[in-house]
């Protein structure tokens, strides 16, 4: 069994079987981390509540300690190689972000680097003119989920993009965006997603998913009573070309900024179903913030 400490983060204390526990939100988050396990070429860029998977640069650096430190680095907590994050902690190996295989996020340059805050729920604050993270070398494939539970700035009049990957000038693309309005935006290829009723959600807590495979792609927002579905469509698949996914921009990395509070990002490789997003990836996410 992994124990988790108490809290929104998954910081591993023990190892003694294969079972999982967490403290606040537990079933929902124990069962995320199951899901995502034993994905291949998955990154999960979550549990801001620990500054010992954020750092300043990255190849390593300083920990944040308080509210504004720059984050260069965001650990990837999936399972690669033959050890997760969870087990190199537990086996007393952690010797820095090289010792955890994976799709980490990262950003070099001093200006363009989000900034972690303390909370009270803790997330990694990005400006809306250069801040991004990038996930090098995982490209949006033919299946892949993406999430991200944020807060925009209200009254930025501008597209911002949470979470985006795939070619930047071609039809083989997703993201997850507000327009200039406030209003919701999925993209993928070539198609851009109105959500019937939708309004501004700036200023609000949101979760926005969106998860494609087999031909078809599925839209989910927060904000409605019931998330589960509010836009299904069939698409043709992405083949995996173009840019790497970018958090807080567009798929080039060279616009639409995010403005506002991230508080966590999950990206798989594989289709997620819907019972799994009603049960475990929205109530997960949820408990970042609720």
């Amino acid at each position: 069994m992994v124990s988790f400490s108490t809290g929104l983060n998954m910081a591993a204390v023990r190892t003694t079987g294969t079972g999982l526990a967490l403290g606040k939100g537990g079933s929902a988050a124990s069962r995320l981390l199951n899901l995502i396990q034993s994905d291949v070429g998955t990154a999960l860029i979550w549990d801001y509540a620990r500054t010992d998977r954020r750092f300043a640069t990255p190849t390593g650096g300083a920990n944040p300690a308080a509210s504004g430190d720059v984050v260069g680095l965001d650990m990837d907590w999936s399972s690669h190689g033959t050890r997760t994050y969870a087990q190199v902690i537990a086996e007393g190996g952690y010797a820095g972000p090289s010792a955890v295989p994976g799709n980490h996020a990262t950003q070099a340059i001093g200006a363009a680097k989000p900034k972690w805050q303390a909370g009270p729920k803790p997330f990694l604050l990005y400006d809306g003119i250069d801040d991004l993270t990038n996930v090098p070398g995982l490209v949006p494939g033919a299946s892949g989920t993406i999430v991200s539970a944020f807060r925009a700035t209200a009254g930025i009049a501008a597209t911002q993009a949470m979470i985006a990957g795939g070619t930047f000038s071609g039809n083989k693309r997703c993201r997850l965006a507000l327009t200039a309005t406030g209003l919701p935006s999925f993209v993928f290829n070539d198609q851009i997603i109105s959500l019937p009723g939708s309004s501004d959600i700036r200023g609000t807590d949101v979760v926005m998913i969106q998860t494609w495979g087999n031909g078809r792609r599925r839209c989910y927002l927060s904000t409605y009573s019931d998330p589960l579905v509010i836009d299904e469509a069939r698409v043709a698949n992405m083949d995996g070309a173009g840019s790497s996914y970018k958090i807080g921009s567009l798929e080039g990395g060279a616009s639409d900024f995010f403005s506002g509070r991230i508080y966590g990002t999950l990206i798989r490789s594989v289709e997620t179903a819907n019972a799994d997003i009603r049960n475990i990836v929205l109530p997960a996410f949820r408990s970042l913030y609720a």
